[in-house]
């Protein structure tokens, strides 16, 4: 039991999404109220707090979510961060929260009622990749689709090399090349980073950037973050003229970290079931449904069951 405990505070200490750098780098173009780490079981969670229009009475209310990124809990219990609320946030008279989690759901999408109120809690497919196993076996968990690219790829492997970044020169490279991206792809604000949120953020060692070259020209970035026994696929940019870097990227990052952790995680879609998921899933990742939680306080489940059962399956609650 105490080697339980240890192990799980060092798994807090040891993500980067426990950290206050990633939290205010994910926070930097929000409207926020407040922000900080909330405790629900036995770890800490980074949240925010935003008002916004509440979708069951149409005012502006206070709720509190977690941040971008699979950033929310890996152990989580709805009643304790009730309790917590009214422990530490009950100032801020939350009426509700949007809570994604890093842990998996092992049933169906349910309506929950508490005496505070109700909670509709459904998930997000997040893909992981396996670390610790040999190229062939990695090749071989790739689908029909992408085998013949890797392959491809893997042809011209004396073309690319991948390194770590080591100056505020390489990290100008990525900022530019993601600014890019994300005007081409119309990110929304918050995805949209400057220069030195990007140099603040990897101040912190459980953040690592690396850049793939390609013919001696940098033709992709990536940003790793440590999480308890594995790493995070948590941005990338790439340069669009090159064909195949998307997959040749994620190829040489999970070459590179595969004698290192248990796992890299990918994230999912915008959307389930897009393209970017079926990217991730073509490219050998496994599927894991994560848990996620909207929720409404102090409402009469009675008298609003109806209107509660429509909005919380809505994007806010």
């Amino acid at each position: 039991m105490k080697n339980a405990i240890i192990k799980k505070i060092k798994d807090d200490l040891n993500s980067g999404f426990k950290t206050k750098e990633f939290l205010e780098f994910a926070t930097n173009s929000l409207h926020y109220i407040d922000r900080g780490f909330i405790k629900a079981g036995n770890h800490n969670f980074p949240y925010i707090i935003i008002n916004k229009e509440n979708s069951i009475n149409g005012q502006h209310s206070n709720f509190l979510i977690t941040p971008i990124c699979f950033s929310g809990p890996i152990g989580f219990n709805l009643e304790e961060l009730h309790i917590q609320i009214n422990r530490t946030l009950k100032h801020y008279e939350l009426m509700g929260g949007f809570i994604q989690t890093c842990f998996e759901l092992n049933e169906n999408n349910s309506f929950k009622y508490y005496q505070w109120g109700s909670a509709y809690i459904d998930f997000r497919t997040c893909y992981k990749i396996r670390l610790g196993n040999s190229l062939e076996d990695y090749i071989g968990k790739v689908k029909n689709d992408s085998k013949k690219r890797l392959k491809n790829i893997l042809n011209e492997k004396k073309k690319y090399f991948l390194a770590e970044a080591s100056s505020d020169k390489d990290i100008k490279i990525f900022a530019e090349m993601y600014s890019r991206n994300a005007k081409e792809s119309k990110f929304s604000p918050q995805y949209c980073f400057t220069l030195p949120c990007w140099i603040e953020l990897l101040k912190n060692n459980l953040f690592k950037l690396y850049l793939l070259h390609y013919k001696g020209k940098v033709v992709s970035g990536t940003i790793i973050t440590k999480i308890n026994s594995g790493f995070d696929y948590t941005f990338m940019a790439y340069d669009r003229e090159k064909s195949d870097v998307s997959r040749a990227n994620l190829l040489y990052i999970a070459r590179y970290l595969n004698d290192s952790g248990k796992f890299l995680s990918l994230g999912g879609g915008i959307f389930e079931d897009d393209s970017l998921s079926k990217f991730k899933l073509s490219m050998g990742g496994e599927p894991y449904r994560y848990a996620r939680y909207r929720f409404q306080i102090g409402l009469d489940n009675e008298s609003n069951k109806h209107i509660i059962k429509k909005k919380l399956k809505s994007r806010w609650p």
